[in-house]
């Protein structure tokens, strides 16, 4: 489907720039110091709910990303672009989101999973495998729960 065309994307672009969206960009969540931002991408493609845009004006207060450069964000259950990285790309596939926030739908975390269960398991032996965890939106910090592919399945 083309990103003009997505139901989603057509509500967020103003009607003469069909390729322009509003998206959140951010430096992580749990060890992040700076807030995210709310910024506006230009769309150059889309892949299921990837896209892939470029950033059209200069963060305030989030100075590893640029102007003009050239992202991967992730359409959320929360009906707004989220930035993401190659590396939360490749981890999140192994997790399905068991819970995803009730209060705002969002369904994209702001860090890999992994760097989620490090924070906040730090002496979880090396190795394990975590089967599901808890943590809080990043949008309106309401629980999210996610489970491993590799999980068993719950009891009824």
């Amino acid at each position: 489907m083309n990103w003009r065309e997505h139901p989603i994307l057509k509500k967020l672009s103003p009607p003469d720039y069909p390729d322009d969206v509003p998206a959140i960009i951010h430096e992580g969540f749990r060890a992040a110091t700076r807030t995210p931002e709310k910024v506006w991408i230009r769309i150059s493609d889309m892949r299921d709910s990837i896209l892939t845009g470029t950033l059209l004006n200069a963060p305030h207060q989030l100075p590893s990303l640029s102007q003009g450069k050239v992202y991967s964000f992730q359409l959320s259950g929360a009906g707004i672009p989220i930035l993401v990285s190659e590396s939360y790309l490749r981890e999140i596939v192994d997790w399905r989101f068991a819970i995803a926030c009730k209060k705002c739908g969002n369904d994209v975390l702001f860090d890999n999973p992994s760097t989620i269960i490090r924070m906040a398991f730090p002496n979880m032996p090396e190795g394990s495998l975590m089967e599901a965890f808890s943590t809080f939106c990043p949008l309106c910090h309401d629980p999210i729960v996610l489970r491993h592919r590799n999980a068993p399945p719950d009891e009824p």
